[in-house]
């Protein structure tokens, strides 16, 4: 028995022998004392689980940080006409308003199509989807700085004829994925 542990096997465990520092059991690596697979297995979790948390974090904050962008902005709306447009052989009515957006705080903000739209909405509430959007409106809206251009809104009847004000909204019919 003592020739055997001369060459790393053990007694008891046949199946162990070491080589260049490192033993084999039964299928686990041990090196200076350390179950190595059990380590990895600890390290990568560790990192699944921070990986998972942060991404928690940052969706919530992304969307906590999207609902409270309202609270944060003055827009004011001014009718610039009404009309009819044809999109993909489907008939449409619209209305285009002149925009005037800026910032109640003092951080800058960032109006982008990933994380909000504008919406057009009548005094009852019924909101009307965005056409287009001046690239003016979007990007990061700083301190003191106010964002002018126009947006227009449509909808399958002339009720979006009707719309008095626009917000910026996380609710959003096609919110695009931000890219990786």
């Amino acid at each position: 028995m003592r020739g055997l542990s001369r060459y790393g096997m053990m007694p008891n465990d046949c199946f162990t022998f070491v080589y260049s520092g490192f033993m084999f059991k039964f299928g686990e690596v041990i090196f200076m004392g350390y179950n190595l697979q059990r380590f990895i297995k600890e390290v990568v979790m560790k990192r699944v689980n921070a990986l998972v948390l942060s991404s928690f974090v940052l969706v919530s904050f992304s969307t906590w940080a999207a609902e409270d962008l309202h609270n944060k902005l003055v827009i004011q709306a001014i009718p610039e006409s009404e009309g009819t447009v044809v999109i993909e052989g489907q008939p449409k009515y619209e209305k285009t308003f002149n925009l005037v957006v800026s910032s109640k705080v003092d951080a800058p903000i960032e109006l982008t199509g990933f994380v909000g739209c504008y919406r057009a909405f009548d005094e009852k509430g019924k909101e009307f989807d965005e056409r287009t959007v001046q690239l003016d409106l979007l990007g990061t809206l700083k301190d003191g700085a106010a964002k002018v251009g126009h947006a227009s809104f449509v909808s399958d009847d002339d009720a979006v004829y009707n719309a008095k004000f626009v917000k910026w909204s996380k609710e959003c019919p096609n919110l695009p994925q931000k890219p990786k």
